[in-house]
């Protein structure tokens, strides 16, 4: 797998651009273990040049790090956070700029999405996993269940290293179906990516109750739209009930 990594070479020939009635039109055609990896590189790539072609009116400023100091201060309520940032980001160099300020401003920063800043700036490369990964497991082996059969195999792969099961790729009903005993107890916890913050929090929680796991060791990851001022109220409103993280992107790095 790392090998596969360490040779992999994106092959431009798999991409196909269109602008349509004022519409960016893509289209990646390959095999999807290719397809998948271009997400991340593409969109982050689409926003770094429509900000430096199409919005110009702004700049990497003294007041880009004043907006950092007084997110850090709010986010001083929440036990962790992490940049998720890549893809919507104004620049790497904003990025960079984000990863190593909160990295300097705040002990619960836990690290950054994006690998390179991660090995950049000495702190943990973190994430989940991708919606696609279970989409495509579910052509693989079979959309009953399709949940369930991707974090079997992710378990295998990565042997608890990575232990935060993405919840809505089917819609949450599906997936606390396939969250049984043994997967709830396998894994570290479950991300918010979709819906009610406060409604899919509690689902949670009465789901680790009803299988007779104490909700305080596993953990919720945020990750839907937030900007600090949600995280800290969040965080305040489960603490003492389950452990939550926050992953922002946009607020961070645009």
């Amino acid at each position: 797998y790392i090998e596969y990594l360490k040779n992999y070479r994106f092959d431009p020939s798999e991409i196909t651009i269109n602008l349509i009635d004022g519409d960016l039109k893509l289209n990646i055609d390959g095999t999807w273990e290719k397809t998948i990896l271009w997400e991340v590189p593409l969109m982050a790539l689409i926003s770094e040049l429509f900000f430096k072609h199409c919005e110009l009116d702004w700049s990497i400023t003294d007041e880009q790090y004043t907006q950092i100091v007084s997110k850090a201060q709010i986010l001083k309520h929440c036990d962790s956070f992490a940049d998720f940032g890549t893809r919507r980001r104004r620049s790497f160099e904003v990025q960079d700029l984000v990863v190593s300020s909160f990295k300097k401003l705040s002990p619960n920063f836990t690290g950054t999405s994006n690998v390179c800043l991660a090995k950049k700036h000495g702190v943990k490369p973190i994430g989940t996993m991708a919606h696609q990964w279970i989409m495509g497991i579910s052509a693989l082996e079979s959309l009953k269940h399709a949940n369930r059969h991707a974090l079997k195999i992710w378990s295998k792969v990565f042997e608890g290293r990575l232990g935060i099961a993405l919840t809505d790729t089917f819609g949450t009903e599906a997936f606390f179906e396939d969250f049984d005993g043994y997967l709830a107890r396998l894994f570290d916890g479950v991300r918010h990516d979709s819906g009610d913050p406060y409604v899919f929090a509690e689902k949670v929680i009465a789901h680790y109750q009803k299988l007779g796991i104490f909700p305080m060791s596993k953990m919720i990851v945020f990750s839907d739209g937030l900007d600090p001022s949600l995280a800290a109220y969040i965080a305040d409103k489960f603490k003492g009930r389950i452990r939550t993280s926050f992953g922002i992107g946009t607020n961070f790095t645009n």
